[in-house]
């Protein structure tokens, strides 16, 4: 049985998705216990130690299984409006009011310093860039005295690469490519070239997958999985060999790679088992929220419980205190904000006859927005040598390029088609 036969038996939603999600993000919820608990030495001492190779997998797989699921939505969208106001429908309403409570009711009430002040500071003004990617984690004068000093929200540093990922589908999709595994194996291919050249030079201690290229990575195996799931085995044995390397190589220079593919295929797998989700957890999607929120609020606990600043602590009353706004979040923010997807879907689909300033200026617009993600948000953090990506850019799009063109050649079909 493929990936492709198993979906199918439960008509394209995978049973187990839901529940992978949610264990992500709890997951994470509890890692961050450790770091606001006890700050970055603590955080460090872990990291290299027996945990790193599980720690190290948890953003790689919620990568892989967004881009798994949003390759779905890529093929379903009429067009590049419609996906991106997909993807915008999803994440930011709730990021919206997670940036202004923090900033407005948060910030106003633990800040150390006179609200006149507070509001004036540059800080403040620069904390709503996350909205748009350009990601700051600290407000003026609040958590400056915790363990893990001055970060409001470290769960916003996925904000940049997420929106990296989309960018780079709504870059496909401006091109009018054809949604082949082909063609997109071909861009992931050279994504992958790009990722090991900045990565070149990189020591063994620094290869920690806490870097956000790797996320962009794994997104894009997620993406390859999805449009060869039809030739991809639904296999216990396939799953067991890709979780023993994906954790041995998960901090290997070179052969991480092969872990990041390896890591995506046991989410997919595993999404695409029948898992249940209990009660309350089973009446809304919760992940995102509990992913979103968390933070802010296991800082609020180290704050205010000095006295019991343990991880264990921090997990028993932050859990369900996220919970709770997670839930609110979705009943009264995300799922409200979802319902307007019919209309994007109602989009009439896109022309096939477009000239070529039609398709360059939406491809144009969102490249630059690319680039100053890739810029200001530190996409390559560590390792990077910006002249080495020029070349890569140019093989990138010659190669682009000239898959479209064999594709035109050999099928036959009228320039600029649109698959939908």
């Amino acid at each position: 049985m493929t990936l492709r036969e198993q979906l199918d038996r439960y008509k394209g939603h995978g049973p187990g998705f839901d529940a992978a999600r949610l264990v992500l993000s709890i997951s994470i919820l509890c890692w961050h216990s450790v770091v606001t608990s006890y700050g970055h030495a603590a955080e460090t001492k872990i990291w290299n130690g027996f945990f790193a190779a599980p720690l190290s997998a948890l953003m790689p797989m919620f990568f892989a299984l967004s881009g798994f699921l949003v390759m779905g939505s890529f093929e379903r969208a009429n067009g590049l409006r419609g996906f991106l106001g997909l993807r915008a429908l999803r994440i930011v309403p709730a990021l919206s009011v997670e940036i202004l409570i923090s900033a407005f009711i948060l910030g106003s009430l633990l800040t150390t310093l006179p609200l006149a002040s507070y509001y004036s500071d540059p800080k403040f003004l620069r904390y709503f860039g996350s909205l748009f990617g350009f990601v700051n984690y600290t407000l003026p004068g609040v958590f400056a005295d915790n363990p893990d000093p001055d970060r409001v929200n470290l769960s916003l540093w996925t904000i940049a690469p997420e929106l990296m990922c989309y960018v780079y589908l709504g870059l496909l999709m401006a091109l009018r490519l054809k949604r082949t595994g082909v063609t997109i194996s071909a861009v992931v291919l050279l994504v992958v070239c790009l990722v090991a050249d900045a990565q070149s030079g990189v020591s063994r201690a620094d290869t920690g997958v806490v870097f956000a290229r790797f996320l962009l990575m794994s997104f894009a195996f997620g993406n390859l999985i999805y449009l060869w799931s039809e030739y991809i085995p639904f296999r216990w044995e396939v799953l067991v060999a890709s979780v023993v390397i994906g954790c041995l190589f998960i901090t290997t220079p070179v052969l991480i790679y092969l872990s990041l593919l390896c890591l995506a295929y046991v989410i997919v797998f595993v999404g695409c088992v029948p898992i249940g989700v209990p009660k309350p957890f089973s009446t809304g999607d919760y992940s995102y929220g509990i992913y979103l929120y968390a933070y802010p609020i296991q800082q609020t606990y180290t704050l205010f419980f000095t006295e019991h600043r343990e991880f264990y602590w921090n997990i028993l009353f932050c859990l369900p205190a996220t919970c709770a706004v997670a839930a609110i979040s979705w009943w009264f923010i995300e799922k409200p904000a979802l319902s307007w997807r019919k209309s994007l879907y109602k989009l009439p689909s896109a022309s096939t006859d477009l000239t070529f300033l039609q398709m360059a200026v939406p491809f144009v617009l969102l490249a630059m927005y690319g680039v100053l993600l890739f810029v200001t948000s530190g996409l390559f953090e560590s390792g990077a040598r910006l002249r080495s990506l020029l070349p890569w850019a140019a093989v990138c799009a010659l190669a682009v390029v000239g898959f479209r063109v064999m594709y035109l050649r050999f099928s036959g079909r009228p320039k600029y088609q649109e698959s939908v």
